[in-house]
């Protein structure tokens, strides 16, 4: 099955919405984690964007749905997650997104 779905990134660019590629930032998100669980997230995720039967997706939504599902099943791979997908660079920032985790 063809996906008709176009994922708008941080710069404004287009490119075609891939599983492969929310595998890929889970994946290093998770690190050692079981692929198992990983492939459950994936499925989750693209589950969650692709019943809303959109044409077009930003990547900050798709980094907030992947935030949620890592939340319930990983903390530490959501803060490696966090730290990219919101540029944190500064450790003040990053103990706050701690904050929300526990």
């Amino acid at each position: 099955t063809e996906i008709n779905l176009k994922v708008i990134k941080k710069d404004g660019r287009e490119e075609p919405f891939s599983i492969e590629k929310i595998q890929q930032s889970i994946f290093k998100a998770c690190s050692k984690s079981e692929e198992e669980i990983i492939n459950s997230i994936v499925k989750a995720v693209a589950h969650q964007i692709l019943t809303k039967k959109i044409s077009r997706c930003k990547t900050k939504e798709i980094g907030k749905i992947i935030l949620k599902e890592l939340k319930k099943v990983d903390k530490i791979a959501y803060v490696r997650f966090a730290s990219v997908y919101k540029s944190i660079q500064d450790p003040k920032l990053l103990e706050k997104e701690l904050q929300l985790i526990v």
